[in-house]
């Protein structure tokens, strides 16, 4: 018996450098990987029961339908900022944007257009339900801004974790 979406894409996660772990901020566990993925296909199917925060997750697949690539993202529908985003974003205003949470590849499989495809998704989506995409990303993950930054988004402003990680808000 093959291993089901989430065991596969916590192998994946497995498969990163030590410092693409610490951009991602560790393992994604199991039952949350399941929650995205259930989320997704609920909500492309259009029965989704809409709130103001949905998480959404994505897979690619190579060939041999093992996945190579995953996304996480989180759909705020005019979402309350949560304590969190009003301390260290100080952001106040309700959220109705897309916000990515996660992208990675396996790093055999680098250099196909996987996290491009998965990035394209999102603002696909965005596009139709009229919202901007937005992501933090750690101040030295340069590949993932260059990934952004071709894809029109662009540095909104910097700010610092809880534990004072610098990072940058891309959007659209």
């Amino acid at each position: 018996m093959g291993l089901d979406l989430a065991e596969q894409v916590r192998l994946l996660f497995a498969s990163l450098s030590r410092e693409e772990k610490a951009f991602l901020g560790g393992p994604p566990f199991t039952s949350e990987i399941r929650r995205e993925l259930e989320n997704a296909r609920a909500y492309e199917q259009g029965i989704l029961k809409l709130r103001s925060r949905i998480s959404l997750g994505y897979c690619v697949f190579d060939s041999n339908e093992v996945v190579i690539g995953y996304q996480s993202q989180t759909l705020l529908n005019n979402a309350k900022p949560s304590q969190y985003e009003r301390t260290y974003l100080n952001l106040q205003d309700p959220l109705n944007q897309i916000q990515l949470r996660k992208i990675f590849v396996n790093p055999n499989t680098r250099g196909r257009g996987v996290a491009q495809g998965l990035l394209k998704r999102s603002l696909e989506l965005a596009h139709e339900l009229g919202k901007n995409v937005v992501a933090d990303v750690i101040e030295t993950n340069i590949s993932i801004q260059e990934l952004l930054k071709s894809n029109k988004m662009n540095p909104q402003f910097k700010w610092q974790t809880r534990k004072g990680t610098p990072m940058i808000r891309f959007s659209n």
